[in-house]
């Protein structure tokens, strides 16, 4: 709702682990779909760059959100798409 926050990823290994950051939140994203769409754990840690305030939702009130609103549903799709190219970017950049 306000502020920044990063998606990062915490690449441990030899020799010294790494952060990798995959995506910035702001107002109006949304973050933690991958969790709400499969049930797993997130793999990444959500940290605000800058002061900010979220909102919550449980899994059910999200699916049930995805259903009454198709529209969203389809720019969560192009969002990520979004967060997929940039993973695709940030690997073959890495490798």
């Amino acid at each position: 709702m306000e502020g920044t926050a990063r998606a990062v990823y915490l690449a441990e290994g030899a020799p010294e682990s790494r952060l990798a950051v995959v995506d910035l939140a702001g107002p109006g994203r949304i973050f933690g779909v991958t969790p709400a769409l499969d049930g797993e754990p997130y793999l990444a840690q959500l940290e605000a760059v800058s002061r900010t305030r979220t909102a919550f939702a449980t899994r059910q009130a999200f699916w049930d959100e995805l259903d009454n609103h198709p529209e969203m549903a389809r720019q969560l799709l192009v969002q990520m798409a979004g967060l997929i190219r940039k993973t695709e970017r940030w690997l073959i950049a890495t490798l």
